[in-house]
């Protein structure tokens, strides 16, 4: 009877160990009534910081038109969903149940929260450095107007949860994420705002400007309890460039940039001005998402080997040691000889694209323009042997035409070389951006590339929009 009484007992406390040890699993479901869906993809955070394409999780199909997830949660976390290259923001929080409908294109929420969910979606989230954001504030010419116009706009938001919290539609939790990520919107807002009019006005006025950044800053700390989804721009917008820009010009920045000296100094600056345990997160977001950009400057690497230094135990550095590899990969590559596929037509005279065909007469052309500072120009370089056979057999020559400038001519070169870049190339100068701009660009008073082109033997352009590499089937149509 006693060992039966101990063997229960032992029974009743694993039972309880291992519950305890289970992870409370939160999980989304995806039902949809179109007729294909790609497996939808969660782009997840590491403490916060969400790190591109560099921590993914995917849902598993388990029946027709239906996906579903389960996943570890152990603080809330701001996700991106990808559903057929629409992306869709969630918080997701502990033990919660998620479930979305895709009908005739629209998403919709049920489940834990999803009002909320819903909501947050409906919000607009553009970039607040960004021009489209910024002329929404034309008319706002002091740091007064500016901060009513904002605090306008916050107020509309926070009325919308207030409803959802009387209606206790959205839990408390939901509620205490929700409004983090509009206090610290709408303080970067203000932050961008007032740093780009005080540029604009007499030194007189640039106080006021400035009162209002040092307010919103002491108001809104980077030392937030959640991060919200725009953590690092706030704290690079608030606390770093701004000290980067008291200490150099705009000219000298741009140098800085050319000769790869850029990188080292806003690393330390970050090192200076940013506690711990922040510091590691601005750090690793600041690698990772430089690494991205694919403009491969060797200070990268140093800084990455100093934060590995610095930080061996580190979660976030197994996600950008690929991106590393590939900088290290370049700067090994370019050292070696162009190769003989590549020829450059030079000519400082040439200031029109109508200039440049000349040094073409009787030949069929595919032209690519782009420039090193371009990453979907780069990222479609991957493609281009996708066409490479079609344009040889169809009696075509490949044209690259670089919108650098004269300064990054060294850069442009080691980027044709890694790339491996058979064909042609030119570097336009300005006479020839401007010609473009006005003559063959696809948008009015301006340049957007990656921009592709396809001229016949009389040199005449058959079209100013040709399809990309990655097309190949639609570039084969207008071959002739």
């Amino acid at each position: 009877m006693r060992n039966l009484l101990t063997l229960l007992i032992l029974t009743v406390v694993f039972a309880s160990c291992q519950k305890e040890e289970s992870p409370k699993l939160t999980s989304i479901t995806i039902e949809t009534s179109i007729d294909y869906l790609a497996i939808p993809k969660l782009f997840r955070p590491i403490n916060d910081i969400l790190m591109w394409d560099n921590n993914i999780d995917s849902l598993s199909i388990i029946q027709d038109n239906t996906f579903y997830g389960e996943y570890n949660i152990e603080s809330p976390e701001h996700i991106r969903l990808l559903l057929n290259k629409e992306r869709y923001s969630m918080i997701l929080l502990t033990n919660q149940n998620y479930t979305i409908s895709i009908k005739d294109g629209d998403i919709e929420f049920s489940g834990d929260n999803a009002k909320g969910q819903q909501l947050f979606n409906t919000f607009d989230r553009t970039p607040t450095g960004a021009f489209s954001f910024l002329n929404n504030f034309d008319n706002d010419t002091t740091a007064i107007s500016i901060k009513n116009h904002v605090d306008d706009l916050k107020a509309k938001e926070i009325s919308q949860i207030k409803k959802l919290i009387q209606n206790k539609e959205i839990d408390e939790q939901f509620r205490k994420i929700l409004m983090i990520d509009i206090d610290y919107y709408y303080a970067n807002a203000i932050i961008s705002l007032a740093d780009y009019r005080k540029s604009q006005v007499a030194k007189v006025f640039k106080k006021s400007f400035e009162d209002l950044m040092n307010s919103t800053i002491k108001n809104y700390p980077y030392t937030a309890e959640n991060k919200p989804n725009n953590w690092t721009d706030y704290v690079m917008e608030s606390k770093i460039y701004p000290e980067i820009q008291s200490q150099f010009t705009q000219e000298q920045r741009q140098d800085l940039y050319s000769k790869d000296s850029i990188h080292p100094i806003y690393v330390s600056t970050i090192q200076n001005l940013i506690d711990e345990p922040y510091r590691e997160d601005l750090l690793a977001s600041y690698i990772i998402n430089n690494s991205k950009q694919t403009n491969y400057e060797q200070s990268l690497v140093i800084a990455f080997d100093e934060f590995n230094k610095d930080y061996p135990n580190s979660e976030f550095t197994k996600y950008f040691e690929n991106d590393i590899s590939l900088i290290r990969n370049y700067q090994n590559k370019i050292k070696s000889d162009m190769p003989s596929t590549v020829t450059f037509v030079e000519g400082v005279n040439i200031s029109s694209l109508t200039e440049l065909l000349k040094e073409f007469e009787g030949q069929k052309l595919y032209i690519d323009v782009w420039a090193t500072w371009c990453g979907p120009c780069k990222k479609e370089f991957s493609n281009n042997h996708k066409i490479a056979t079609m344009l040889e057999d169809s009696g075509y020559k490949k044209l690259f035409i670089s919108l650098d400038r004269e300064n990054e001519k060294d850069k442009w070169k080691d980027l044709i070389k890694y790339y491996e870049l058979s064909g042609y190339h030119h570097l336009a100068n300005q006479e020839f951006y401007k010609d473009f701009a006005s003559e063959h660009s696809r948008i009015q008073n301006g340049i957007t590339i990656p921009q592709y082109l396809i001229v016949d033997e009389k040199g005449t352009i058959v079209t100013n929009d040709a399809p990309r590499p990655g097309a190949p089937d639609e570039v084969l149509k207008l071959l002739k």
